[in-house]
Order: structure tokens, then C-alpha cells, then sequence
């Protein structure tokens, strides 16, 4: 016979269920199964029989972690001790944090920032917001934060990565890109300096204005330390040596001396102004150098160099020279790229077969028909095909008329040209003013500016962070958008920075993926009284990276 057993243990009833039957005629148990706490189970029990019940899906493991950063930074406090605005409504640093977080989860415009709010879990970890989170909020708000107020947030917020975070500063990367707008400045209205202009886009959108960004991060981490936002028409170049002495500024703020720190930037920002500063300040640099302004270390053969292995186990080569550049003897280092190399070589191969293969498509059935029954006609379409530049040297070719008075043509490689060709293949230039490291360190270092430039493909992604398209037209909306985006980068970067370190995550864009699966499904009872909250399904590595983070414990 089976039946359910009450048994009481210090106050609590736990549930049996268990069988009896007659052994040699006394009543014994055959099994017994454990059924749970008696309150537990009615209360299951209750929930299978409700009918009164909906649910809802909210977004917790993005929002929700990168909240926790916000809050260890001190992010909304350093905001709101800077900008001192009047305690009223939502603070300016509460206005920042919402926008930098809508950014890295699900960007789109401000007006729809509140709606974006109510389905993440984000509103039962925050105060109570009683005002209107909207784009007419952040029009006003964005006027609290002028270029002055965002250096002293960034110079707080960088003291607190090198306090909490131990990031360190003995290296800092730094180049320039620009974001396109649609919008059209009305220049009577703005009175000033206006940043949306037109000038060469990075992105191809030349009929469009565009606004100018540059950025400073770590090395360790290509975490953002300072960025500067100009006008669409100011040249690299020009910039560069504007910002440097405002860089060095920082650093004085940060209680770091210029003499301790590396800058690594890019030949476009190259100025004899801009180094005149360097060398004044005493700063370490390593920079890129135009390939074209050394053509005589361009026909050094690649058996030359010597070949040495990067700590990603890639081949290098490298030779060092003394060349006087900008004023005064400085170091300059040619590096050789056999796979940079093999590659161009397969890539300009591929290239003058099909210059060679379009020409004969071309003539096969034209040839001696109509005008093409003229040397001249020949030897110029010839031409147009194999058009200018380092093609025109690859190639050799002739047109004659034979004996018969019919026009003939030859085109092949010219063999002599392209050995000379592929041994400038692979090479690139770097000058220091690092002594004491030594070569190979110079290179690997160098190659480390591939973090910033992953920094502007997260700010241009699609799917977050997405700066661009700007719909702004004052210049302190366009300044408060772009802060909005390079504090949500800050976040995310400090973020996979402990993710990565636990073994969690291989890149940032597969830790804003796996974090995305992390949700809350919230079940609400007809009286309201009654709420469960309880994180949904998700792949393996996603659960792990919840546990790591202790995500229940929000719930």
C-alpha cells in the first residue's frame, strides 16, 4: 500500500512517500521516496493550479554587470561632483549612466531610452525615476558637460582604472577617425566653433558632414583615457599637435611623468611641429614611417633581415638604421613580413594575370574589326586596361603591324619588374625614440595599435555602442552623444578585462553575445503580490559566466 508520511525535524514537516506490505506477516516499509518540504511543496503546488498569471521577459546579465562596473568606477558620483547641478529630478550622472548602458545593450535614440528600460532588470536596481527619460532630457542635460567638465571626469575616472584596476600606464595608443551625420549645422544659431563639417571621411560618405574623434587608451586593455572631440575639417596632422600638450597635461594630473610613458601613433599624425614637442617633452614615441619616404631601404632583399618570433608565435624580420628625420638623428627600424609578404605577392600575381586575361578577352573577337584595325586604337586600349600606377611597370607589352598589314599585339609580366616588386613586398618602417628597448620589443609594440583600432570598430558596430549616424545638430548634443559612447566602451572594456582574465570569453563581441542570452523571466500573479523571478534558459558558457558573476543574486 502506498501512502504519504508526515515527519517533523526541528519545527520543519518533510513529506515521504512510501510503500508498506506484509512480510512474514508483520507490516514492513518496501521503499520510500523523499518528497520535499511540506510549505515548499503546497506552494508548488499552488503555482501548477493558478491560472491568474503572466510573465514577462527582461533583459539582466548586460545591463545588470555593467551596472556593477558603473558603480565600482563611481561613475554617476564623478559626473554629478563635476557638473554640480541642482538637486532636481534625475541627476546629470544618473542621465550619462542610462545612455552609456542603452548604448552597449540596444542603441538606438534617446526617445526610445525609456521604453528600453522598462524590459531590462535595470529599474529594481535603481532609484525611482519620476521624471521623463527622453531625448529632451538629454538635450538639456548634455548642456552641463563642456569640453573642461569632460576632462576633469575623465581625469578622475582614470584615476580610479589605475586605483582599482592596476592598469597599467607605461604604453598609450593614440589615433584619430571621424563619424558622419546627417545632420546640416546651422551656423548662425551655433555662434562658435562648429564640429559636424566636411572633410575626408574614413567611411566613404564624402556628401555627408562629418565630426572628428580622437582617443588615447591603454595598452593594457585599450582602455579609453581621453578623447577629444574637433571639427570634421581639422587635419590629423594638425590636430596631433594641438592635443599633444594636453595629453602631457593629463599625465601631470595622473602623477605620471611624459618621460615614463610611450606614445605609439600612426605616420598620418606625423608633424616637424609635433615632434619638436616630443622631442621638448621628452616623450618615448613609436611611430609608423611612410614606406615611400625610404624607397632606398624598399630593395633590401628579405634573406637580409633578421628573422626573430613575436610572442604570438608569428615570424618577423627586422634591421636597424640611423636616418636624420624631422631635425635630428633618430632610430628607424625596417621590419619584413613574410606572410604580409606571400600575401601581396599571391594578391599582385592574381592581379596582372587578370590585366593580361582581360586584354585578350577584350581583342579576341575585336581585333582588326572597325577601329580596332589601327595600332594607336590598340596601344590605347591596351593601356586604359593596364592602367597607371605599380601595374604599368608589372606588365610589358607591344603592338605592331606584321607583313600581311594586320595589327598584332604581345602582353606578358615582365619578369624583372615583378622580382624587383616582390622584394618591396612585406616591408614597413617604424622610428622610436626608445633606446633601451630592443628591436623586436619596438615591433611588437608598434603592432599593438590593432587594440585602438578595434576600439572604432566597436564605437561603429552595429549592434552596440553604435555612434553613428550622429542625428545631432548643437555641438554639445554631438559632444554629449560621443561621451555617452566612449563611457559605455569603458565599461564593456573593464568588463571583458575580468572576463577574460577568469577564462570566460575570447573577445569582446563574444562576451556582449554570451551576456545578451543571460535573462530574467519574471512571473507575476493576478493579486500582484505574488512575483517570481527566474533566470531563463541559456547555453553552457553563458551559465558559467552567470555564475561567475553571481548573477542570482539580483534576484
Amino acid at each position: 500500500m502506498v501512502h504519504l508520511t508526515r515527519k517533523k525535524k526541528h519545527g520543519i514537516v518533510y513529506l515521504y512517500l512510501e510503500q508498506t506490505a506484509r512480510v512474514n506477516g508483520k507490516s514492513k516499509r518496501v521503499w520510500q521516496k523523499y518528497l520535499g518540504r511540506e510549505d515548499t511543496i503546497i506552494e508548488s503546488a499552488s503555482l501548477r493550479v493558478e491560472d491568474a498569471y503572466s510573465t514577462r521577459v527582461l533583459d539582466l546579465g548586460l545591463p545588470v554587470t555593467l551596472l556593477a562596473v558603473a558603480k565600482e568606477l563611481k561613475l554617476v558620483e564623478i559626473i554629478n561632483d563635476v557638473t554640480r547641478k541642482r538637486d532636481q529630478g534625475l541627476s546629470v550622472g544618473h542621465h550619462f549612466l542610462l545612455a552609456a548602458l542603452q548604448r552597449c545593450v540596444q542603441p538606438a535614440s534617446k526617445s526610445k531610452l525609456e521604453k528600453w528600460l522598462e524590459n531590462t532588470y535595470l529599474p529594481d536596481l535603481l532609484p525611482r525615476i519620476d521624471v521623463n527619460v527622453d531625448a529632451s532630457a538629454y538635450w538639456t542635460h548634455f548642456k552641463h558637460v563642456d569640453d573642461t567638465t569632460i576632462e576633469q571626469i575623465e581625469i578622475a575616472l582614470s584615476q580610479r582604472l589605475l586605483d582599482l584596476y592596476n592598469v597599467d600606464l607605461d604604453c598609450v595608443l593614440f589615433d584619430p577617425t571621424n563619424f558622419y551625420t546627417y545632420i546640416n549645422p546651422d551656423e548662425e544659431a551655433e555662434g562658435g566653433e562648429l564640429l559636424a563639417r566636411h572633410g575626408y571621411s574614413k567611411e566613404n560618405r564624402f556628401v555627408l558632414n562629418i565630426v572628428n574623434l580622437s582617443l588615447f587608451c591603454t595598452r593594457d586593455g585599450a582602455m579609453p583615457l581621453f578623447h577629444d572631440v574637433y571639427p570634421g575639417n581639422v587635419q590629423d596632422s594638425n590636430h596631433f599637435k594641438d592635443v599633444i600638450p594636453r595629453f602631457v597635461s593629463r599625465l601631470a594630473k595622473l602623477h605620471r611623468s611624459p618621460k615614463d610613458v610611450t606614445l605609439v601613433f600612426d605616420k598620418g599624425n606625423i608633424s616637424k611641429d609635433a615632434f619638436s614637442w616630443l622631442d621638448e617633452e621628452k616623450i618615448n614615441y613609436i611611430v609608423s614611417v611612410r614606406p615611400s619616404s625610404h624607397k632606398d631601404l624598399m630593395a633590401i632583399s628579405p634573406d637580409e633581415f633578421k628573422i626573430a618570433i613575436l610572442p604570438n608565435k608569428k615570424e618577423v624580420g627586422y634591421l636597424e638604421f640611423q636616418r636624420m628625420m624631422h631635425g635630428k638623428k633618430r632610430r628607424l627600424i625596417a621590419v619584413y613580413n613574410p606572410r604580409q609578404a606571400s600575401w601581396q605577392q599571391k594578391n599582385m600575381e592574381t592581379k596582372v594575370d587578370k590585366i593580361i586575361s582581360c586584354v585578350h578577352e577584350f581583342f579576341k573577337e575585336r581585333l582588326n574589326e572597325k577601329k580596332w584595325t589601327h595600332v594607336e586604337n590598340v596601344k590605347e586600349k591596351i593601356n586604359s586596361i593596364v592602367g597607371g600606377g605599380k601595374y604599368k611597370k608589372l606588365v610589358k607589352h607591344e603592338t605592331w603591324i606584321d607583313d600581311s598589314g594586320r595589327v598584332q599585339y604581345s602582353i606578358d609580366r615582365d619578369k624583372a619588374a615583378i622580382k624587383f616588386h616582390i622584394d618591396t613586398l612585406g616591408k614597413s618602417f617604424l622610428m622610436t625614440s626608445q633606446e633601451a628597448w630592443t628591436a623586436l620589443d619596438v615591433v611588437w609594440t608598434a603592432r599593438q595599435q590593432f587594440e585602438i583600432e578595434h576600439v572604432f570598430k566597436c564605437l561603429k558596430h552595429p549592434d552596440f555602442l553604435r555612434i553613428r549616424p550622429m542625428f545631432h545638430r548643437k555641438d554639445h548634443c554631438i559632444r554629449g552623444h560621443v561621451f555617452t559612447c566612449v563611457l559605455g566602451y569603458l565599461l564593456l572594456s573593464i568588463l571583458f578585462r575580468k572576463l577574460l582574465d577568469a577564462g570566460l570569453v575570447t573577445s569582446l563581441e563574444n562576451m556582449v553575445d554570451l551576456l545578451r542570452e543571460i535573462k530574467v523571466t519574471r512571473i507575476i500573479f493576478g493579486d500582484r503580490e505574488r512575483v517570481i523571478n527566474k533566470l531563463s534558459e541559456m547555453s553552457s558558457a553563458a551559465e558559467k559566466i552567470a555564475n561567475y558573476l553571481e548573477l542570482r543574486r539580483f534576484l
